[in-house]
């Protein structure tokens, strides 16, 4: 699930080069699954193929797991960080497609950096005047965060298209640096929601013996 996402902290913003990708409207994509799902080995009744724990434990952090996921969803609805699409956006996985989310934000994330590489690039123009073409990019960038519930830089997005509307460039570099901070924040967290969800997974996926 979060192989095409960096390593938690990492965020540089304009220095990665990604492939265009666009964002599909819901289904646009195929998934691929988590792997076969059928009974495992006779080893893994007694230990988990990876983590070399015993299976009760594993048992146990898969609900430990759950509540954290839990916990950090519920900390970004009060920083108001995400908002009700998000939970839309998870109401879409099912069984079918079991990474459907991690890859819909992961395309958006390719999506941001380049919006983001180009605001920046604009802004730094000695003779800056095309303020049309850094609307059209906010415009995406608001469309894109509403549409997998990043509120916080749906807003901040907002701000900036207000501040190049009128033709304020200072106030287009600020909205500039805090909008590449709200980017940072969600991605980090959002990478963080699906490791976590990878563990769980893990660790719920694994049979249980029968106990006498």
């Amino acid at each position: 699930m979060t192989d095409m996402l960096p390593a938690a902290g990492s965020c540089r913003v304009g220095l990665m080069s990604q492939r265009r990708i666009n964002l599909p409207q819901q289904t646009a994509r195929e998934v691929t699954g988590y792997g076969d799902r059928r009974s495992p080995p006779p080893a893994l009744l007694c230990r988990g193929s990876k983590t070399g724990l015993p299976v009760w434990m594993l048992g146990l952090g898969a609900d430990r797991l759950r509540a954290d996921m839990n916990r950090l969803l519920a900390l970004l609805f009060h920083q108001g960080v995400l908002d009700e699409q998000f939970l839309q956006l998870q109401q879409l996985q099912d069984e079918s497609s079991p990474n459907f989310v991690s890859e819909v934000v992961n395309i958006y994330f390719h999506e941001s950096e380049k919006l983001l590489r180009n605001l920046r690039g604009l802004l730094m123009e000695r003779e800056f005047s095309d303020y049309k073409k850094m609307g059209i990019h906010l415009n995406q960038f608001v469309g894109s965060s509403s549409s997998i519930g990043a509120k916080r830089v749906r807003n901040v997005c907002v701000a900036f298209r207000a501040a190049s509307e009128q033709n304020n460039r200072a106030g287009c570099f600020r909205a500039l640096e805090l909008l590449e901070h709200e980017y940072c924040y969600l991605k980090n967290k959002l990478h963080e929601l699906f490791q976590i969800e990878q563990q769980r997974v893990l660790a719920a996926g694994i049979r249980y013996p029968m106990q006498n």
